[in-house]
């Protein structure tokens, strides 16, 4: 296996070291699948099979973590890739008050971005390795209906869950957001699912495809139906991480009365999503209860009479939003 940085190196083309892996790679799955296709056979005898059985099991097993070396560097410098596509969220403008869903909404910038990176990692990466349909084997732990042999599929299942959380993540601390914003990220969320289902079916990803499909009639949801706090006034309580109801909440504050924990922390949104990647919805709700109370005590300093509406809907929500996330036992 070639080690140099190049081998695994996705930067959208192909080394000479990453086509000879993928070669290496196709190789080691032919002869991992034509095995276990000997394995499976009825015409051996019992006694003969378990012999046969005990002498390829660890060459096998060795096989298998090889090529796992090979592709897993590629996979994750890739989903950095669109990870860091998907974090120029931030560089667009979602504050439009203005509301034209009868109208097509233009694709942001940030999502075809996100987009080619795919199309091109499809049609330049993916296509090197040999397909499922090539050859002998099928996947016993990972569904695979994308059309790729079951270790790729392994792996576009993980990116794409990956993908996921992020852009959750990513687009709760989209700030500011009007009316009008709403429907364009609607717009960029439905083409995110069509983007993934070609990677990976979606409906596959069980909780994680819900995840997604939650986030559109969370964000048009009002503040009455948020303030009630249960699943049948708002169901998308119930799939979505509090840290992310929870963001979204404040980002929904006018003029930004209450802060994102990371400008209390002087954080950038970057160094702060990389903290989420580290710590629990308990942590996060402590650092989203300091904000609160610097709000609080801004408010009182301006001897203000009264509070943003949306802030006693996040300090009752946050409690409870945990309670049900380690109920259901999700985190």
């Amino acid at each position: 296996m070639l080690e140099n940085p190049n081998a695994s190196s996705s930067n959208l083309t192909l080394s000479p070291s990453q086509i000879k892996n993928s070669k290496l790679y196709n190789c080691l799955f032919q002869l991992y699948s034509s095995m276990n296709s000997v394995l499976n056979t009825t015409s051996i005898h019992n006694n003969l099979l378990l012999i046969i059985k005990s002498i390829i099991k660890d060459p096998l097993s060795e096989s298998e973590k090889l090529a796992d070396q090979i592709i897993s560097p590629l996979f994750a410098r890739f989903s950095k890739y669109l990870e860091s596509s998907i974090f120029n969220i931030h560089k667009e403008d979602f504050s439009g008050t203005e509301i034209s869903a009868s109208e097509a909404q233009p694709l942001s910038q940030y999502m075809r971005i996100f987009q080619n990176h795919i199309n091109v990692f499809q049609s330049t990466i993916l296509s090197k390795y040999v397909s499922v349909s090539n050859t002998n084997i099928s996947s016993t732990s990972t569904p695979n209906t994308s059309g790729q042999n079951p270790w790729v599929a392994r792996h576009l299942r993980d990116l794409s869950i990956r993908i996921i959380k992020y852009f959750v993540r990513q687009v709760t601390l989209v700030r500011p957001i009007g009316e009008g914003g709403k429907i364009k990220l609607a717009a960029d969320m439905a083409q995110l699912e069509f983007t993934i289902n070609s990677l990976f079916p979606l409906k596959s990803l069980g909780k994680n495809y819900q995840l997604l499909r939650s986030l559109r009639p969370f964000f048009f949801r009002d503040i009455t139906q948020l303030n009630a706090g249960n699943e049948s006034s708002c169901p998308e309580l119930s799939v979505l991480p509090p840290s992310a109801v929870l963001h979204h909440l404040i980002c929904r504050s006018p003029n930004n009365t209450i802060q994102l924990p990371n400008v209390l922390q002087g954080w950038n949104l970057s160094q702060y999503s990389g903290w989420l990647d580290n710590h629990s919805e308990d942590e996060v709700w402590g650092l989203i209860k300091t904000s609160l109370e610097q709000y609080v005590s801004q408010v009182n300093s301006r001897k203000e009479k009264e509070f943003t509406p949306i802030y006693p809907v996040i300090l009752s929500l946050g409690p409870q939003l945990l309670t049900n996330w380690k109920t259901k036992n999700i985190e």
